[in-house]
Formats: C-alpha cells, structure tokens, sequence
C-alpha cells in the first residue's frame, strides 16, 4: 500500500491475487514470530490482473483504497485491453468495489503492460505508469480522486520491442520523491532498462541503468535522504541493485542473490526502505520450492539474508514502505 517509507511489519495490508478477477484481502500478522496471517472475507474487485507485484493499490489522505488494475487478454496480444481504477467503499476497510470513469481509461486492441501506481501524501491524484504495447511507448497518466476521473496520459518514451505475450515481463517501475514528483524506469525487449524523471514539467533524458537481460517489473523506493534504491532481476536466477544519488549519480550494480527463483511466473523483486533507512529485498528462492526470501543491506555490495527462520511458501510476496 502506497504513501510512505519504511517497512509496516506489525499492521493491516492488502494482498492482491493475480487472477482473471482481482480479489482483495485484508491480513494482520506480526513480523517478530512470523505467525501465520489470518484473513478477512476475500472482496472481488474487478477484472484485470495486478501485473509482477502488488504495486497497484493506494489508499488516499480520506482513507480511501483504490485498486489500479492491468485488464489485458490473457495471451497473444491480440484482444482489447486497458488500465483499470477500481473504488472501494467504504472508507477504510472496504467490502465492495466498483470501476470508476470506465469510459475513459487508457486502452488499446492488443496489450497494456508494467501497470505501476502510487500517490504521494495529501495529493488527490494516482499516478500511474504503464507500457502501451500497441504504440511501442511508455506512458504516464494520472486519476483525479477527487473528481474520480482520468487525466490524459503522456509519452514517457519509446519501447524498442514490444512484450506481447507477457504482461509480467515489463521493465517498467514507478516511485515518487519528496515532492511526490515521479521517476522511472522503463525498456522494451530489445534494450536495457532507461531511467527517466519528471521534475522540471518534462521528461529528462534517459539513462541507462541495467542491461537488456533485465526484465520482470523493477521495484524502486526513496529513502528520506533522496536517495533511490532499485532493485531489478536478470531473466536468470540474480537479483541485483542499484541506487542513485540526490545528485543523481548512479552507483555500480549489486549482487543480492544469485539463487533467485528462474520461473516466469510473476516473480521479480519487491524493495521497501524500513524506518531506519536499510534497505531490504524481498523475492523467491530459486529452488523451485517458492520459498519467501529476504535480504537486507548492511553495507555496499553486502546484503544479509533474513528470511523467515521456517520456510514459508509464497507467490510474488510484495513489502511495502512507510514514511
């Protein structure tokens, strides 16, 4: 759930299952004991899929939850797709949710991909990112929830090679900085991952950040110094990272794993910054066992595994931040 920094591990989150119809379910559980969670009624959302992880869900200033959802046809990139913002009710913990402003979501005749969404703050609009497969772009819009409407999507920048076949194999990532501006990073299949931010009214150059290997939706979080923490899988078994400066300057790449999980199924990595400014990772083990795994930065290029002591099985287990 999107809106702050640090990892929430004594609390309520959503969890959302990647499926034909996208369901919700509330779960409390706490991180000392990794006890087992314990659910709510699972609530259906609506059609559409929650891409590589569960980055698609932000609760507003009014406690409200919004579900952003990519509604694409299942394979072959050949049926009409489209983004999706779907409206719980009632604040709080929702029971129900309903589409809003369908009639002008962004939509295209063959695939929509890499969906991201977050808000910052007090702001009253969702951000969202998401790759237009059928214009080759890259694309940036925002949802007005005070008027629960869409705005009118921008080019981020060109895909070169266009993911038709899986909608979880997008490289694009979305995060927000202090002044709840957005930063990206983005590629098509023929080329590495770019990064790119608008904080001056238009989209700045891109840069390089990983090779054309990488793929499977990287996760990105600020930190309260400004500095951007990425984390990226290689289409192989590693997990790797990388950060930039406030002043923008690029570290050297870093190995977290090299025992990551090799399916295509919907498992990159997931990065959240905790209260004290660390960084940790989390993504599944590469022993084909779908084990949960943790690791955390302790220092440049040293990363400390601290997965659960029991193995606890997962599927594309999302952290998320608090600020």
């Amino acid at each position: 759930m999107q809106r702050s920094h640090g990892l929430r591990f004594r609390s309520t989150v959503f969890l959302f299952l990647a499926a034909t119809i996208v369901t919700l379910a509330v779960t409390s559980f706490t991180s000392r004991a990794w006890a087992q969670a314990t659910f709510s009624p699972i609530v259906p959302v609506g059609s559409g899929y929650v891409d590589s992880n569960t980055r698609q869900v932000v609760r507003t200033a009014g406690d409200v939850v919004y579900v952003v959802a990519n509604a694409s046809g299942f394979d072959g990139g050949t049926l009409p797709s489209s983004v999706r913002v779907y409206k719980g009710s009632p604040a709080g913990n929702p029971t129900s949710f309903a589409e809003v402003d369908a009639l002008h979501r962004p939509s295209n005749a063959q695939r929509i991909g890499g969906v991201e969404a977050k808000m910052a703050g007090a702001d009253t609009s969702i951000q969202i990112v998401y790759e237009d497969i059928s214009a080759a772009q890259t694309k940036y819009v925002k949802f007005n929830t005070t008027t629960d409407t869409w705005g009118t999507p921008e080019v981020v920048g060109p895909l070169n090679g266009q993911n038709i076949l899986n909608r979880y194999r997008g490289k694009t990532g979305l995060a927000l900085d202090a002044s709840g501006l957005p930063h990206v990073v983005t590629g098509g299949t023929n080329e590495a991952i770019y990064y790119t931010n608008r904080t001056a009214g238009t989209w700045s150059t891109p840069v390089g950040v990983a090779s054309s290997s990488a793929w499977m939706h990287p996760s990105m979080a600020f930190d309260h110094a400004g500095v951007l923490h990425v984390a990226f899988y290689d289409g192989s078994a590693g997990m790797f990272y990388r950060n930039r400066s406030a002043t923008g300057v690029w570290s050297a790449v870093e190995t977290i794993t090299t025992n990551a999980s090799t399916s295509t199924s919907d498992e990159p990595p997931s990065l959240a910054i905790d209260s004290t400014g660390r960084v940790v990772v989390c993504y599944i083990s590469g022993d084909f066992s779908f084990h949960y795994q943790m690791s955390r930065r302790t220092a440049a290029n040293t990363w400390l595994d601290i997965s659960p002591p029991a193995a606890v099985k997962a599927f594309d287990w999302p952290i998320a931040g608090r600020r």
